[in-house]
């Protein structure tokens, strides 16, 4: 595995082992670049900072066998996007970051020998941005949906506005894609 995922997800566990991140909720959805069905856990790491880490399972198709992918995330909850809907609903937004890892031959973290040095840089290795909403539908049970970008995706779009500006909703359609899931958690 590429030395730069080994040294931050280190870090990255590390901390949370340092913080004494508790796990709080077990997450499960569908897309965005974390497989056709994937679930992991969510972990505290201080108030309205979680780390997230997952695995997914993608799917044989798109002339692809099927595989699994890993990721890592870090996400913030400001309180300042928390409303309360019909007084009923508790709904909260979220940023964040992360890496995805895709355990898949056709795509590399180490570049293969027939390419000279520096002429691609990893495939298997993604990193992405999240913007996301929560909505507690009980007690212990929330529904979110996120809007995930990948690194490569984003770089092309700032470089190329002009062409993604023309598209439906300024392009962030062509750009990223969408997720679905529940979230089931252990602390209220």
């Amino acid at each position: 595995m590429h030395s730069i995922l080994i040294r931050v997800l280190s870090l990255l566990i590390l901390v949370s082992l340092g913080v004494k991140a508790k796990i709080e909720r077990i997450k499960v959805g569908t897309g965005s670049y974390r497989g056709d069905i994937y679930t992991g856990v969510d972990m505290l790491l201080f108030k309205k900072h979680h780390l997230l880490l997952q695995i997914g399972y993608v799917l044989k198709d798109r002339g692809l066998n099927d595989f699994v992918q890993y990721s890592i995330s870090y996400q913030f909850n400001p309180e300042i996007l928390e409303v309360d809907v019909l007084k009923k609903y508790r709904v909260s937004g979220y940023v964040g970051v992360g890496l995805v890892y895709a355990d898949i031959d056709k795509l590399f973290v180490e570049l293969p020998n027939q390419y000279p040095d520096g002429y691609y840089i990893p495939t298997a290795i993604r990193g992405y941005f999240t913007v996301g909403v929560e909505i507690q539908l009980q007690h212990k049970i929330e529904l979110y949906v996120e809007y995930n970008a990948l690194d490569i995706g984003v770089d092309g779009y700032l470089r190329n506005r002009e062409l993604f500006f023309n598209q439906e909703f300024f392009g962030i359609t062509d750009i990223g894609t969408f997720c679905v899931g529940l979230l089931w958690r252990f602390r209220v």
